[in-house]
């Protein structure tokens, strides 16, 4: 790293990357945003050679497979995908010289949450020439430690992570539908909303005292946008070494949809019922086992007891 500040309106930091001599790998779904991630690879791998940029494409082909190749990578790799796939490749990614990546992204899914709050294009012409140019931002990473009945884990989420409500609508979501976007999510939440259930919760914010609550969702957010553009967290920052954990306390169902309305105009911070708390741990313990995800990705296993924090390595992302 050459360590040459670029500066920018937001105040970020960003260096520019000597590249590597071996081949980026590109990581594809396919099937991502209905077809458009094998065409956004096609156009990427052209923008590429055009460059002279050489490359390996990859395409997955089940559940974990992204995840398979990124912690094979040996040089930069290019997630093409949605959000999940974001997730995959920054779970599996390797550890060099106490960082992870350089990666770069291509967002062509339907919710493309963390690429919102990045402010990263669809433009694969503009991804070449940030890959070709090597210019990076170092980025938080977030990571979340639970059990499930094999035993105890260690994964690594890049935008967000929910437990209760949120979780139960991205699992509704990952469902087979014909739509896509925020109208999927907002289905989604109408149909959770029949059988949900609030959970009652013990959280530690860092080193503070525990205290308990009645939840019908708490979201642990690393960027801005939830559920396919949903702006939960405006001011959230992915370099500011924290978190934000988002509590909706426990309301009657009608109430939620009344919630998210306000949510959707960014009017839910002034909201007595909404909790905001910036950390760099929380620990959630349940009195039952409540449904989570990891970037929308569902846990196999509901649980009652895990921990997010702030990964020590830092992602180095390639940008326009």
């Amino acid at each position: 790293m050459l360590g040459r500040t670029i500066g920018g309106d937001d105040d970020l930091q960003f260096h520019s990357l000597a590249m590597s001599p071996e081949p980026v790998l590109l990581i594809a779904n396919p099937i991502a945003g209905g077809g458009r991630g094998r065409r956004a690879a096609e156009a990427l791998v052209a923008a590429l050679r055009s460059r002279g940029v050489p490359l390996v494409r990859e395409e997955t082909t089940h559940r974990g497979h992204a995840r398979e190749l990124a912690a094979a990578a040996r040089s930069t790799v290019v997630a093409i995908g949605g959000d999940g796939t974001v997730h995959e490749v920054v779970d599996g990614l390797p550890i060099r010289a106490g960082r992870l990546g350089p990666l770069a992204v291509l967002p062509c899914g339907s919710g493309d949450d963390w690429a919102k709050s990045l402010r990263l294009g669809r433009d694969p012409v503009a991804v070449a020439a940030a890959i070709a140019r090597g210019t990076i931002r170092e980025i938080d990473i977030g990571e979340a430690t639970f059990s499930s009945p094999d035993g105890p884990h260690r994964r690594r989420f890049a935008n967000a992570a929910g437990l209760g409500l949120d979780a139960e609508v991205a699992a509704e979501a990952a469902k087979p539908h014909r739509i896509r976007g925020r109208l999927l999510y907002f289905l989604a939440t109408l149909r959770v909303l029949r059988r949900l259930q609030p959970f009652r919760a013990t959280i530690r914010c860092d080193a503070q005292a525990p205290r308990t609550a009645e939840l019908t969702f708490l979201s642990t957010c690393n960027g801005q946008f939830v559920g396919g553009g949903l702006h939960l967290v405006p001011d959230g920052r992915c370099d500011d070494g924290r978190l934000d954990a988002v509590e909706l306390a426990a309301v009657p169902r009608r109430t939620i949809l009344w919630l998210f309305a306000r949510l959707a105009c960014g009017r839910h911070r002034d909201d007595p019922r909404v909790r905001f708390d910036r950390v760099a741990r929380l620990q959630i313990d349940t009195d039952r086992p409540v449904l989570a995800s990891l970037d929308g990705e569902v846990l196999p296993a509901p649980v009652s007891s895990i921990a997010y924090s702030i990964l020590p390595e830092r992602l180095s992302l390639l940008v326009p």
